[in-house]
């Protein structure tokens, strides 16, 4: 069963002055990536990696980005966006979900029925309406580099079948971002919040009956195991 929904992904890059490196031969300029996704996450395999050898390569190598998944530098994704603003990283991939309240105005791109399920589409649309109407308030001091919105998320459940609207009643499901939280409150089940890393453990030991995410999310996180 699925149902409309937007996990709305963002790149970011804080003002703060990067790091000079002083050896010879080494980059002169060294950034710091930080991101929640699994090292073999689409993410990073198809995204991230390949463009930060892309700017080691068309700078010459003056310019090395190194990347940190899976939060290696410490926190919980919430806290990527504080990260950056206080100069703990240069960089962060994340989700403006993360952190409730603070985007309010990117969260409108996660209502019902503002995804049609094509990532390739809503992409470049989110980007145009962020750097149009949000970028001077809620993004402030924050430089946009990419946005990425993902295909619309599945309900996968390890036990309970869901074939009418009344199966969500009673059921545990992780979820991602306030919206779809609320969705499932309606329908009678109740919203988890869990880190994706956390996923497959919870779905394993039955403390959640399912999940909400997108098929190329389940691969890298093994969640078709569970589920």
């Amino acid at each position: 069963m699925s149902m409309q929904r937007r996990i709305f992904m963002g790149a970011a890059i804080g003002l703060a002055a990067p790091a000079l490196a002083r050896a010879q031969g080494a980059p002169q300029f060294t950034f710091r990536l930080h991101s929640f996704s699994s090292p073999t996450a689409l993410d990073h395999t198809l995204h991230l990696d390949p463009w930060a050898e892309k700017v080691a390569k068309d700078s010459n190598g003056r310019i090395k980005i190194d990347v940190f998944p899976a939060m290696q530098l410490g926190g919980q994704p919430r806290d990527l966006v504080q990260q950056l603003e206080d100069g703990v990283v240069d960089m962060i991939w994340t989700v403006p979900g993360f952190t409730p309240g603070r985007f309010m105005g990117t969260e409108g791109l996660e209502l019902p029925f503002m995804n049609t399920g094509l990532s390739a589409t809503e992409s470049p649309a989110a980007m145009e309406f962020i750097n149009k109407h949000l970028v001077d308030s809620e993004y402030r001091g924050i430089k946009i580099i990419a946005v990425h919105s993902t295909d619309r998320a599945l309900v996968h459940t390890s036990r309970k079948p869901i074939r009418r609207l009344e199966d969500f009643r009673g059921m545990k499901l992780r979820v991602a971002g306030r919206f779809i939280g609320e969705a499932v409150t309606a329908l009678g089940g109740t919203p988890v919040g869990i880190p994706l890393g956390g996923v497959y453990e919870a779905t394993a030991r039955s403390q959640v009956d399912g999940f909400l995410i997108n098929w190329a999310i389940t691969q890298p996180f093994r969640l078709y195991e569970v589920a």
